[in-house]
């Protein structure tokens, strides 16, 4: 999950072996809510990874499904180069937290509050 740059709307990013993990090819775009500044938010993201068929992602917002996407592969075959420049994908999932952008001298301010992993939505909603 980003914020849209400009905005306040969040989105989600997925990759695969037709967007390849070169960042200079475009992602599967996935259009997210908007959000309210200096507010607090309860995220749940389920991710089922899948590379050969399609994939799922939802993300729940405060307790309400805002995302449910499964009709696009998500992942990469491990056997397949990442780009063009060469090198294996991961083979495992993995998350990143924090800001990602390029070199900037404003001041942003992101919070990351209990972070767990889970089987499921109810493991996480509790």
């Amino acid at each position: 999950m980003i914020i849209k740059p400009g905005t306040t709307q969040w989105q989600v990013d997925l990759r695969n072996n037709t967007t390849t993990g070169d960042s200079h090819n475009p992602a599967i775009t996935l259009d997210g809510l908007t959000l309210n500044r200096d507010q607090w938010y309860f995220f749940v993201v389920l991710v089922y990874p899948n590379y050969t068929g399609a994939g799922r992602i939802r993300v729940w917002q405060d307790g309400a499904l805002a995302l449910d996407h499964s009709t696009d592969p998500i992942g990469y075959d491990p056997s397949m180069p990442a780009s063009s420049t060469g090198g294996n994908p991961l083979s495992a999932f993995y998350i990143d937290f924090g800001l990602y952008r390029p070199a900037d001298h404003a001041v942003a301010e992101v919070y990351f509050d209990r972070i767990r992993y889970g089987d499921g939505y109810p493991a996480l909603t509790r």
